[in-house]
């Protein structure tokens, strides 16, 4: 009655393995993974497992998450469904839906000559993460554009953050802990020439695919930069460990604060790999990495 109760608010995927939904291609099973119809459906599934004491999880593209193989014991809320994909341009902002790719976000700035967005290219994530996890390179911040921020909390009430209610922090943004439905960007009236735009999207697809690895599942850099001067990809490189794998998991030879997905690793695995590398620039540095995916277990 129960299951059936959720059915009827969106798709239920009973037997999914998470490792489907994340880029580093690891996880197993959890009660569910649910796909809600749109934001009421989302808020009544919300109040109903709220009820039954049943925890939850948010999963967007899955693009820096590394989840346990052993399952876990909630749900996990997928915003896949055409409801959180809509984006739309209101004069000098943009709003979108959560479930928007930074790619489809990025094809809308070309279509309509905004440029500023640039930087985002060629991350593998959506609006609704990169938000959440405050997505930066180089001067850029994706929270400095946030004006206003939709969302719902756990127990299925809408909720509205207006700035002030949120703050933009290195790597993640400052926020109540809510699910991020839709957000509204400013862009300031910055069109651009579409030539020029499509120039620097291009650069920086290039550069990421020169200098970080994705040519095996993995999610992205495993840790936080120390500061701006001290990179952790310079100090795990300088301890010697590109290359260096456990089982299936290995540094990566391109990126050393890339951890790749070379033959089906395990969780474990990885996890290993992150205390081995940890473990060597704590002792060699006296610097203890702070991890920048998150972990499920």
């Amino acid at each position: 009655m129960f299951k059936d109760s959720i059915k009827s608010l969106g798709l239920l995927k009973e037997d999914a393995r998470l490792s489907d939904y994340t880029t580093f291609k690891i996880g197993g099973g959890s009660q569910g993974v649910f796909i809600p119809k749109d934001k009421d459906c989302l808020k009544n599934f919300l109040k109903l497992i709220y009820s039954e004491g049943i925890r939850y999880k948010v999963i967007c593209q899955g693009s820096n998450l590394l989840v346990t193989d052993q399952g876990l014991d909630c749900f996990v809320i997928y915003l896949d469904s055409d409801y959180f994909k809509n984006i739309s341009l209101e004069k000098d902002r943009i709003r979108i839906s959560a479930g928007i790719s930074l790619k489809v976000f990025l094809d809308f700035c070309i279509d309509h000559n905004i440029s500023g967005f640039e930087f985002l290219a060629g991350v593998p994530a959506g609006i609704g993460g990169a938000v959440r996890n405050n997505f930066s390179f180089d001067s850029s911040s994706l929270g400095d554009f946030v004006l206003d921020i939709e969302a719902v909390d756990f127990q299925g009430r809408e909720i509205l953050l207006n700035k002030g209610d949120f703050k933009p922090n290195y790597r993640k943004m400052d926020m109540p802990d809510v699910i991020i439905t839709q957000v509204v960007l400013s862009f300031d009236g910055k069109f651009g020439d579409k030539k020029t735009i499509l120039e620097k999207i291009n650069f920086n697809k290039d550069f990421r695919r020169k200098s970080q690895d994705y040519r095996y599942p993995c999610a992205g850099c495993i840790f936080k930069n120390v500061s701006k001067d001290i990179y952790a990809g310079k100090l795990i490189d300088d301890c010697g460990l590109k290359g260096f794998s456990i089982g299936g998991a290995a540094v990566s030879e391109l990126h050393a604060n890339f951890i790749i997905n070379k033959n089906k690793a395990s969780f474990e695995e990885v996890v290993s790999l992150i205390n081995v590398i940890r473990d060597k620039v704590n002792r060699q540095y006296g610097i203890i990495l702070e991890n920048e995916i998150e972990i499920w277990d």
